[in-house]
């Protein structure tokens, strides 16, 4: 039996531990290309504050991190969240993080169709929603090429490399996906 919960013939995620927490993972979110464009950057990491940060989104009912790892080396490659999940709504949001080393690999993008089959499939949710900066043209085309629509952009909504910059929203109906 596998150990992930969701995979692919390359991929293969599961819940995020804090025993997952290492090295590189701290990296990344230090690395200033790396975390350009999450709202993480804004902080200094360590390997004890992102092992309480992981241990929270464990912890909790209506966020879900799942780490992303390369199913040929078994390497911890990025992260992807599903969450906060609105049972209300059956919605929810997802963030994605790839490690700089494994950029321009088509991770994302499948990574992306992973979470979103398990989130319609084994879930039940009916829309999932994410956001990107206006400059992050890889990632809105990782979600593009899922099947995510623009519904939106945010004018001036954040500050990129000391410039006001927008935001694309972007969504995806579990009528839409696949299709």
């Amino acid at each position: 039996m596998s150990q992930y919960v969701i995979e692919s013939s390359r991929l293969g995620l599961r819940l995020l531990q804090c025993s997952d927490v290492g090295v590189d993972y701290v990296s990344w979110l230090n690395d200033d290309d790396s975390n350009q464009y999450l709202e993480s950057r804004f902080q200094r990491h360590t390997q004890d504050s992102v092992r309480v940060f992981v241990g929270d989104t464990l912890a909790s009912e209506n966020q879900h991190l799942y780490g992303i790892f390369a199913k040929e080396t078994g390497l911890h490659i990025g992260n992807i969240k599903l969450g906060p999940i609105n049972i209300r709504y059956s919605s929810a949001g997802i963030g994605l993080m790839i490690g700089k080393p494994y950029w321009r690999k088509g991770y994302a993008t499948e990574s992306i169709g992973l979470i979103c089959e398990y989130a319609f499939q084994s879930v039940g949710l009916e829309k999932i929603s994410a956001g990107c900066y206006e400059e992050n043209l890889g990632s809105k085309r990782a979600f593009e090429k899922v099947g995510f629509s623009v519904e939106g952009f945010q004018k001036s909504q954040v500050i990129s490399q000391g410039v006001r910059t927008g935001v694309w929203m972007l969504g995806l109906c579990r009528s839409d996906f696949g299709s």
